[in-house]
């Protein structure tokens, strides 16, 4: 099998700047030559950005708001490459509508009450489970929390853990 080049990179429409002069940053994701612009909810001075080359500059020695964006930049497109990587290593072939399911899942794959909270409302909307039996799983789940009320690892998940409920 041919290898498809795929790409992950910070982004910055220059056009797109707010009148406060802020610019929305985004991961580009490019599959091929085709490319898909995946916001980061994140706003950056325009003054403080290189649109050549695609990165943000910090504004003091000491920026703490640089620093956190970097974490969530870099995180996100650690994200990216981590599912081409799984594919390559599957020598599967992976399209732009996967990777965008599997990228807007990826956190649901690490915190088990975030996935079944997706499951349920993803199974509901289906049609596949009638009200009565999301109103059950919710109930479980509800339960579930009151024991884990932050994160609930999948690695915790045992025989020991699902005795309780």
């Amino acid at each position: 099998m041919k290898a498809k080049k795929q790409i992950a990179k910070l982004y910055a429409y220059k056009k797109n700047t707010t009148k406060e002069g802020l610019t929305g940053l985004y991961i580009a994701v490019s599959f091929n030559r085709k490319t898909k612009y995946l916001p980061l909810k994140i706003y950056w001075p325009a003054s403080h950005f290189d649109f050549e080359k695609q990165q943000i500059i910090k504004r003091s020695g000491r920026d703490k708001e640089y620093s956190d964006n970097m974490l969530i930049i870099t995180q996100a497109i650690g994200i990216c490459n981590e599912i081409f990587v799984q594919y390559r290593l599957r020598d599967q072939e992976i399209s732009m509508e996967t990777f965008l399911e599997e990228y807007y899942q990826f956190n649901l794959k690490k915190d088990y009450i975030t996935y079944m909270e997706s499951i349920i409302e993803k199974r509901y909307r289906k049609k596949d489970i009638s009200e009565t039996t999301k109103k059950n799983h919710t109930n479980t789940l509800k339960k579930i929390k009151s024991f884990h009320p932050k994160l609930l690892p999948f690695s915790a998940v045992n025989v020991k853990v699902a005795a309780i409920f």
